[in-house]
């Protein structure tokens, strides 16, 4: 049902796809890739393709002979994954993608050192010292993606706490609105300036009365 739904998605056009309805609507089938073209929408779809390849990769029946095919399966699909993360960079934000092929490489070292458990190391004691170094890998896998994901868990649950305490503080504590003095504006009475004239423009005045 999930793959059918992703690649029902790939089928629709680009701009219906940006457009801000379908993405309310069917938003998760591609949060966090980029929309420029549909080679990015491309992404989930190869996903869960690997992931189906890998469940009938690991149920496939071989000889004990022919069991090194499975591990070289695995081999060429991560190397295939290695490159298409790496050109394709579908995520929107860069350090999504770093993590994504961060990812792929340590999955691709790990699968790789599977071969040294199958019988072209006849050595049990080999063996055994080769499986506390696969150990570390995983290790160092699990390491990296916990701290993404609890680094993300705390930014979430510290926002939700913000949010949930400002609520709470709104509710009980109710801040008070100081309400604005109103300043009484004095009232300027009308001044009016009486214009003297200078002696000279009186001497003129009187000339003119006298005439």
């Amino acid at each position: 049902m999930v793959p059918a739904a992703f690649c029902w998605v790939l089928v629709q056009d680009i701009e219906t796809i940006r457009s801000k309805r379908f993405e309310n609507q069917y938003g998760p089938l591609f949060e966090g890739l980029k929309l420029d073209n549909k080679w990015y929408l491309t992404y989930y779809v190869v996903f869960i393709l690997r992931r189906l390849l890998f469940f009938g990769i690991a149920i496939m029946k071989t000889d004990t002979d022919s069991a090194f095919l499975q591990i070289m399966l695995l081999m060429y699909m991560n190397i295939f994954m290695i490159i298409y993360t790496a050109g394709l960079n579908p995520m929107k934000v860069r350090s999504v993608n770093r993590v994504l092929l961060a990812n792929e490489l340590l999955i691709s070292f790990t699968t790789i050192q599977m071969l040294l458990f199958t019988d072209w190391v006849s050595d049990e004691e080999d063996k055994f010292f080769f499986g506390w170094h696969i150990s570390f890998y995983i290790l160092v896998m699990v390491v990296f993606n916990f701290y993404f994901i609890l680094k993300s868990a705390a930014r979430t649950i510290y926002l939700l706490g913000v949010k949930y305490w400002r609520r709470f503080k709104h509710r009980f504590w109710p801040e008070k609105v100081e309400e604005p003095e109103i300043q009484e504006v004095p009232m300027v009475e009308p001044q009016f300036f009486h214009i003297v004239p200078n002696e000279a423009e009186m001497q003129e005045m009187a000339a003119i009365t006298e005439e």
